[in-house]
């Protein structure tokens, strides 16, 4: 599910106000996805974050050789979306009991 391969590496992407690059945009993505799918937004971070990890190139001479966790802009990506979500799907509820 890894949302930024769909995205233009060169495209800047507008989010809730904010300027997003290919990666935070395909973070945010991942984010609503884990939403609907009805994932808590602590497993929806923790999940993205071990994936990260375990796709870190593991070879003696690299940079990745011990996986880094997610930045915090990646990781304030990923709430963006699950949150934006969660208030769309709250508000249209709270309208249809109305």
């Amino acid at each position: 599910m890894d949302q930024k391969r769909q995205l233009s590496k060169f495209g800047l992407y507008l989010f809730e106000g904010k300027i997003l690059n290919y990666q935070e945009a395909g973070n945010a993505i991942w984010g609503a996805a884990m939403y609907y799918l009805g994932f808590a937004i602590w497993t929806t971070k923790l999940f993205a974050d071990m994936s990260k990890r375990m796709q870190a190139t593991v070879h003696p001479y690299s940079d990745d050789y011990f996986a880094k966790p997610d930045q915090i802009n990646e990781q304030n990506a990923i709430g963006m979306g699950w949150e934006h979500v969660a208030s769309k799907l709250y508000i249209q509820r709270w309208q249809e009991r109305r």
